[in-house]
């Protein structure tokens, strides 16, 4: 699967979409501050991730340690940027297309690819 990155205030990630979930590689960078407003299971989650070790603070940053398997894009996006995003829009290839983007681009191939079979 295509690698997407996250760059915004003091985030710089990468990760991939799997069957599992959104799953972001260690050595990420995730902003430590976090808006007012962010959802309260995004500030757990960002809690639970510090006390197991798997964000690790380095300078205004934290680190992810391992690679971890985010529920999906939107609830990796907001736990790195610390703050609401949509992942499906956050998320972007090396050229620049979200995932959306390459979503909405699989689901036309794969539908005109059915409507030419017949």
């Amino acid at each position: 699967m295509l690698s997407s990155f996250l760059v915004g205030k003091d985030t710089n990630a990468e990760g991939t979409e799997t069957a599992d979930g959104f799953v972001v590689y260690a050595g990420s960078l995730a902003r430590t501050a976090r808006v007012p407003s962010i959802h309260a299971y995004v500030t757990q989650l960002r809690a639970a991730l510090l006390e197991k070790g798997l964000f690790a603070e380095a300078d205004k940053h934290l680190r992810l340690t391992e690679d971890y398997v985010f529920a999906s894009p939107s609830t990796a996006a907001m736990v790195m940027l610390g703050r609401t995003a949509k992942g499906r829009v956050e998320w972007k290839t090396p050229n620049g297309r979200t995932l959306k983007e390459l979503q909405t681009a699989d689901t036309t191939a794969e539908t005109w690819e059915r409507s030419s079979d017949g």
